[in-house]
């Protein structure tokens, strides 16, 4: 069940006049915005309202209402001008080095780094997190005076780990981060239009057993993935609604629960003491970022020795090169799988019946984006390859095989209306080509059939935050320039 925990913190700062002409840069201020905060309402039975804290530190709870403190050094933007506080508690100052000048209307953000660089009324939801719930307590106000009261914009997630790790992601059916306009009403915020949309966030850092981890979500309808170092932890069936100003609380993630099966090869010395398990995954089994990988089999976990328990890639001679192949049948228990270097991790995701094996570069080596390729790759409705970010405005999908002359496309998630193809005729290697945005023509493989079933690494240049440009490349070539 989710649950929620109500917050409350009075904030007020000393009230002086405003002047005119502003406060010159280089000088401490002399203005203080007042910040005051309205009770909390009653609990509700799974969500209780957190009226507005936007202070950075949990205090004492009574009862169903924890009070939420401000730290010293605490940052707000007012009218894009940064603002600091002077000290700790429910109370304090905030002052500012800069220039400010009175207005007509004040909108003010905390954390100072979630504000729009421009339009006062923007504020991001990041899609990378580190778990503090400073972070996630995002909180605005907007004012024609010099009164202030912040409410939270944001829902905030709370959750434990059933063991330490570094890095955890958290998906859901609808977007989780991205930037939006708030409205008011009154003093009331609520989340507007949002662009730039994610529904995956990724929470960086050192993660510990027992510890409290915050994380700020769009409010809306979500069914959670929540993976930890790459690994399923938790996929949700039922639809958790998220609330402004509100904790939702997982409480501890399910441990990672491990299969049946495992893997053998260089990278254990072939030894069956050491095995590498793979951990239940959302349509099968999964072992994650793998180095010095080379070659390896797939085989019982309580396998000793060679026995009819191994299971491998069905494939003409001792072995065969895996690299770049998202797909193969595992009814043959004779053959190596080899991939083409072992200097980079891979990831290897195993059927949950054992008929296929995808082996790809690792997604931890990138952070997945909302954009994914399909099409002659596999079914167009579900075998996706999601894109990772390799460097800044451009992604990429590693060792996709185009099986046959229908090309790719290149879709947001899993959504028709948001997919983009090149505006040629014929989809060309080492060519850059133009996207279009819902241009529907099948994209012809012009390279001959011999070249067909074979693998590519697809690279997407990102302009205004959708796909502009791609160039397809043999699997493990030199990533290209745009």
């Amino acid at each position: 069940m989710v649950a929620a925990v109500a917050l409350m913190a009075m904030v007020s700062c000393n009230k002086e006049e405003i002047g005119n002409s502003g406060v010159q840069a280089g000088a401490a201020s002399d203005i203080v915005f007042s910040a005051e905060l309205e009770q909390p309402g009653a609990p509700a039975a799974e969500q209780t309202p957190a009226e507005a804290q936007t202070k950075t530190s949990l205090g004492t709870t009574t009862g169903d209402v924890t009070s939420v403190n401000w730290v010293a050094g605490d940052k707000v933007k007012i009218n894009g001008v940064e603002f600091s506080a002077t000290e700790s508690g429910t109370r304090t100052d905030f002052t500012t080095l800069s220039s400010f000048n009175a207005a007509a209307t004040y909108y003010a953000v905390y954390p100072a780094s979630a504000a729009g660089a421009s339009d006062l009324s923007k504020v991001t939801i990041p899609a990378s997190q580190t778990g503090t719930f400073a972070e996630a307590a995002i909180s605005v106000a907007k004012s024609d005076t010099e009164s202030l009261k912040f409410k939270n914009v944001a829902s905030i997630v709370k959750f434990q780990v059933p063991s330490a790790c570094s890095e955890i992601t958290i998906e859901s059916t609808a977007n989780l981060a991205g930037t939006f306009n708030v409205t008011f009403n009154g003093e009331t915020p609520s989340v507007g239009s949002v662009s730039n949309g994610s529904k995956k966030i990724t929470l960086s850092g050192s993660f510990a057993a027992g510890t409290d981890y915050y994380v700020a979500v769009l409010p809306g309808s979500h069914k959670f993935t929540i993976r930890i170092g790459g690994y399923l932890s938790k996929a949700s069936t039922k639809t958790v609604t998220t609330k402004r100003a509100t904790f939702s609380n997982l409480q501890t993630l399910p441990a990672l629960e491990a299969s049946d099966y495992a893997l053998v090869g260089a990278h254990t010395g072939w030894g069956f003491s050491n095995l590498t398990v793979l951990y239940k995954d959302v349509d099968g089994f999964a072992a994650y970022n793998l180095s010095g990988l080379s070659e390896f089999k797939v085989v019982n976990k309580t396998a000793t020795g060679w026995d009819s328990s191994v299971k491998t890639n069905k494939g003409v001679g001792t072995t065969i090169d895996a690299s770049g192949i998202t797909e193969m049948s595992l009814s043959d228990n004779s053959n190596n799988i080899k991939v083409v270097s072992s200097s980079v991790s891979y990831d290897i995701i195993v059927k949950t019946d054992l008929s296929k094996i995808t082996v790809q570069e690792s997604e931890l080596s990138g952070d997945a984006t909302i954009y994914s390729i399909t099409g002659s790759n596999g079914n167009w409705d579900s075998d996706i390859v999601f894109l990772t970010t390799k460097t800044n405005n451009v992604i990429v999908a590693k060792n996709v095989t185009i099986k046959t002359d229908v090309g790719v496309k290149i879709r947001q998630d899993k959504e028709w209306t948001d997919s983009w193809s090149c505006d040629w005729k014929a989809l060309k290697v080492n060519t850059k080509m133009d996207c279009r945005k819902g241009y529907d023509c099948n994209m012809l493989f012009a390279d001959g059939s011999s070249d067909w079933n074979k693998n590519y690494d697809i690279y997407v240049q990102l302009s205004s935050n959708a796909p502009s440009k791609f160039i397809i490349v043999t699997a493990g070539s030199n990533a290209p320039t745009f």
